[in-house]
């Protein structure tokens, strides 16, 4: 038997483990959209990578046109990202950092409107939708540590609806001059990182397809005008 095991190719061989334990593994490729489906619909966190215009955003939004959006420009206030926490004599704090006794977290406006999405639609997955996040510095890009990490603002505060799904958009410094590293430990808090590469083929396709985004108002409109 081993002699006969040490004569097949190692796609034999492979095949063979697959079926004695009761699985298939397909080597087809699977497109943007399929991978974007995929981590979305497992509720796992994923970031796409791509140069300014490449559709990162319209992808996002064609797969879930009432996503919650919180752009990481230079400039935002941490309370924006984070909320902030208000004490008794009127200190204010950021949840996370040495909250003290007798705080009221004041939630950001993105949480509560994820929240009440989740809420009203328990059964759908809603993206929680980052954008810009290499555009930001390290600091900021730091809020979201724990956010993409645990699905919370802080250990203590912002616990996201269990049917959302984080999803990180950004470019590199190669693609962007306004572009900063991103901290390997973010990075790797990612179960997937989706690179984009500028591509007629795949914009034609979007472009034939219906739109989501206006499907109540005009339900055979294309996301590019067929003239186009």
């Amino acid at each position: 038997q081993q002699e006969q095991q040490s004569q097949l190719s190692p796609e034999e061989k492979s095949a063979r483990r697959q079926q004695r334990m009761g699985i298939k593994v397909t080597r087809k490729e699977m497109s943007v959209k399929d991978q974007m489906d995929f981590y979305i619909k497992n509720g796992m966190s994923f970031m796409l990578h791509g140069p300014s215009g490449v559709g990162k955003s319209s992808r996002v939004e064609a797969i879930d046109p009432n996503l919650t959006s919180v752009p990481l420009w230079n400039g935002v206030l941490p309370e924006d990202v984070i909320g902030k926490v208000i004490y008794p004599n009127g200190e204010v704090g950021l949840p996370g950092e040495g909250e003290k006794q007798g705080g009221v977290w004041v939630p950001p406006d993105w949480y509560v409107e994820l929240k009440k999405k989740c809420e009203a639609e328990p059964d759908k997955p809603h993206v929680l939708f980052i954008d810009e996040v290499t555009n930001a510095r390290e600091t900021t890009q730091s809020l979201i540590f724990h956010i993409t990490l645990h699905k919370s603002i802080s250990p203590s505060s912002g616990k996201l609806p269990s049917n959302s799904v984080v999803v990180l958009a950004g470019n590199s410094k190669e693609e962007s001059g306004a572009a900063y590293n991103m901290p390997e430990p973010l990075f790797r808090r990612m179960c997937g990182h989706i690179y984009l590469k500028p591509s007629i083929k795949d914009w034609i396709e979007w472009g034939s397809e219906k739109s989501t985004k206006y499907s109540e108002d005009d339900p055979e409109r294309l996301n590019i005008h067929p003239i186009v």
